[in-house]
């Protein structure tokens, strides 16, 4: 299984390196198969914040720093109250919606993607962090909605690439000490999470080599592919297991 976990975690660079996002929804692919799903997300968590340094350390000279901190902010805000309110709301109806909402976002940004131009104005930064927040608190899954925010506002993929991995190194830090907090992410996944991180970054190095060689107009393609796929993979799960 461990055999298994690396080569995913491989992946999960790979893709993140490539796209910008995604190595949570891959790597939840089997670590619930391994761990309490509380404890997956954990690892997960953990993991990402080596590979979200590294590329934010690659790309911080196009980091658009009036583009992150307030979406950073709105984000925290929103998970935070999506993890006191979770308990109370029907999980398994959210996903099902939710992950039809990520299905129809990719198709109509693949059509429409020259047609969409969102200004960076304190209320589209304060939806969509909020918006994001809350759907990573309630599910998990908060990237793709920021990932959609900044590939329209940031017209080239290193400022892209930068500012969404600050967000995320901001983000996941906080919900990394949230978890150590709770007692949720424990010395018990160290090795773990360490083994994950070597996969990740070998993973990040392949993606790095592909990422020179595409122009933003297929990264996109790329982002919006994977945006919908993160959809069908939640719904699958949801309704099946």
């Amino acid at each position: 299984m461990q055999l298994i976990l690396i080569f995913v975690a491989i992946i999960a660079g790979l893709v993140q390196g490539v796209t910008g996002f995604g190595l949570g929804i891959v790597m939840m692919t089997i670590l619930p198969f391994m761990l309490p799903l509380a404890s997956s997300a954990a690892v997960a968590n953990c993991v990402s914040l080596p590979l979200c340094f590294m590329m934010l350390l690659r790309y911080r000279k196009e980091v658009q720093y009036q583009h992150l901190i307030w979406p950073a902010i709105f984000y925290i805000f929103g998970s935070s109250l999506a993890i006191l309110l979770a308990p109370l709301v029907d999980q398994r109806f959210l996903k099902i919606l939710f992950s039809i909402f990520l299905i129809t976002l990719a198709l109509y940004f693949v059509k429409f993607d020259s047609r969409i131009h969102l200004k960076a104005n304190f209320p589209t930064m304060f939806l969509s962090g909020l918006i994001s927040g809350i759907c990573d608190g309630l599910f998990g899954i908060g990237g793709p909605l920021m990932v959609l925010f900044y590939l329209s506002l940031l017209h080239s993929k290193e400022a892209y690439l930068g500012t969404l991995q600050g967000l995320f190194l901001l983000v996941g830090s906080y919900n990394f000490v949230f978890r150590l907090y709770r007692g949720i992410f424990t010395i018990d996944l160290l090795e773990l999470a360490f083994l994950s991180s070597m996969a990740v970054l070998l993973g990040l190095a392949i993606g790095n080599r592909i990422i020179e060689r595409i122009d933003s107009w297929l990264m996109n393609r790329l982002v919006y592919i994977l945006i919908g796929l993160s959809g069908l993979l939640t719904l699958v799960t949801t309704l099946f297991y």
